[in-house]
């Protein structure tokens, strides 16, 4: 295709059947409307405004009605509708475009965005004949839209050519049916959902240098941590936002995380190649755990944590591709190792631990654990009776896991490779299972556009029924954000916006506050309760399913 129709029944010049996913911006105009006592305003060449008419269902859909041009070669065509005017055209000033097609007889895939006269495109990994299979089983089954618009901002369109009409469906962005989440996924398209924007409600600056650093939060709830790249050990009131006080210590110069002990005496820096543990009210050194270097490679060792009841501390050491270093750690399965936080003598095993667990994570009440094993399967198992209880996920590495208050739920976000990406290790995936049996019971998405290159950390809210997470969506954002999810549906209902480029650690207080920091050096605040007020009054809003 060599050129793009600013139609949205566009004609494709490719041979065999193609799968075309159009998503479009409609601008609104305003009518300006001149003061009636204005010289101007009685000049007959001064067009009158009039009374803006809301379109019924049938009226609104009528545009989308028409036969498809080259319907035989269009599979589905997706168009979103961010604005209109008064709703009679829909796509009058059309700027911003999103376009993407598939073509069976060569299998190629191509997303095309139109931005006005400007356009770009891009290929994507072929879909094969299962999927494309599978996209046919999808478009069979799409849910009634019950003939009722939704509100303006939040429609999308979806149109699937037949032999003499094409079936239009009306859905709304924020309630998004699983079936067409699904096709949005299976084609490729990026098409975030709509979820209630929430800004920060404070801010104070810990670090001038925009550089690596982190914060947590102290063992009493009192405290942030911050510790910035050659800096000291900070210490700041949360209630007051001021600086406290700050402590000399031998905390590597370079840190990614600070990982604070369940009675708040320990922190555990985690920077590259080098994990320190220290005292967390004086910043004193504890232990120090410092790879040698063989040659010219280094073992990695990261993922510091203590158990519940502060009585162990755990690490996760990773052998590097001697190749290509750097690049595939996790390539391979870490080696745990375990050490016993009042002697740092190092023991074989936890007590009801399975053999040769790669990465650990026991709940921090109850009978149940999350380990990874030696071959990269996932799996829950049972501390009592020591034995597994369902097998979670093959061929992946272990980002961070997060039990619910209670213990009934474990969030776990899964690294898996990206093939369309020199099997680089960059696909996460964050999904929630019963700690009960372990049943899958949703898959998180930010946005909900079925992608996520990146997770910096997850916390459960006291009652359980929201996760929120930082995360980095896709390529298409440049910075990170953080996502609130509704545990009971598995759909993003909040986000956090203005966190800057990335989060560098986040701390929910027993308050309700949410501190998040970010490597500009700020910490952004936000007050929970008012977030989820504001969550709810938009859940209200939404279509019932």
């Amino acid at each position: 295709m060599n050129s793009f129709s600013f139609s949205p029944y566009c004609s494709w010049a490719c041979a065999g059947l193609t799968l075309a996913l159009l998503v479009t911006s409609a601008k609104a105009q305003e009518a300006k409307v001149q003061n009636a006592t204005s010289p101007v305003a009685t000049s007959a060449a001064t067009p009158v405004a009039r009374p803006v008419s809301t379109p019924t269902y049938k009226e609104w859909i009528r545009k989308y009605k028409e036969p498809l041009r080259s319907a035989d070669n269009t599979k589905v065509v997706f168009t979103v509708i961010e604005k209109e005017d008064d709703g009679s055209s829909a796509m009058r000033g059309l700027e911003d475009r999103f376009a993407m097609r598939n073509v069976q007889r060569t299998g190629e895939r191509r997303l095309d965005y139109q931005y006005g006269i400007r356009g770009n495109a891009q290929l994507l990994k072929p879909l094969s004949l299962v999927e494309m299979a599978h996209l046919d089983q999808l478009l069979a089954t799409l849910p009634d839209d019950r003939r009722r618009l939704p509100p303006a901002g939040r429609r999308l369109v979806v149109q699937v050519p037949q032999r003499d009409d094409t079936l239009v469906r009306v859905y709304d962005r924020a309630q998004l049916p699983e079936v067409v989440q699904q096709i949005a996924v299976l084609t490729g398209g990026r098409l975030p959902s709509v979820v209630c924007p929430i800004a920060s409600a404070a801010q104070w600056t810990v670090n001038t240098n925009h550089d690596t650093g982190t914060i947590a939060a102290s063992g009493d709830g009192k405290s942030i941590l911050s510790l910035w790249v050659n800096d000291k050990l900070k210490f700041w009131n949360v209630s007051t936002r001021t600086f406290v006080r700050e402590e000399n210590n031998l905390f590597p110069p370079f840190t990614e995380r600070l990982t604070v002990s369940p009675d708040g005496t320990l922190a555990a820096s985690e920077g590259w190649l080098q994990i320190t543990v220290a005292d967390a009210r004086t910043g004193q050194p504890v232990h120090n755990f410092n790879e040698p270097q063989i040659g010219q490679t280094k073992n990695r060792i990261d993922s510091p944590q203590f158990t519940p009841d502060g009585r162990y501390f755990l690490l996760e050491k990773h052998r590097p591709d001697p190749q290509t270093y750097a690049r595939t750690y996790l390539s391979f399965p870490p080696t745990l190792e375990i050490y016993d936080t009042k002697t740092w003598q190092r023991v074989p095993k936890l007590p009801g631990m399975p053999d040769a667990a790669a990465t650990y994570a026991p709940s921090p009440k109850g009978s149940r654990a999350v380990y990874l094993s030696a071959a990269g399967v996932l799996k829950m198992w049972d501390t009592r009776r020591e034995r597994d209880l369902a097998t979670l996920a093959s061929d992946v590495r272990v980002g961070r896991i997060a039990y619910s208050p209670d213990n009934s739920l474990v969030a776990v976000n899964t690294i898996e490779k990206d093939h369309t990406f020199f099997n680089s290790w960059r696909v996460n995936k964050i999904r929630i299972w019963k700690t009960r049996d372990g049943k899958l019971l949703h898959e998180l998405s930010p946005l909900e556009m079925g992608q996520c290159h990146g997770v910096a950390e997850m916390l459960w809210t006291p009652d359980g029924r929201y996760l929120i997470g930082g995360v980095f969506p896709n390529d298409s954002y440049s910075s990170w954000t953080v996502a609130v999810w509704n545990a009971r549906d598995g759909r993003q209902r909040g986000e956090l916006y203005g966190t800057g480029q990335t989060i560098n650690g986040m701390a929910l207080l027993p308050d309700g506050q949410l501190f998040v920091g970010s490597n500009d050096g700020i910490i952004r605040v936000w007050n929970t309760p008012q977030v989820f007020t504001q969550i709810a009054a938009f859940e209200k809003s939404l279509p019932k399913t």
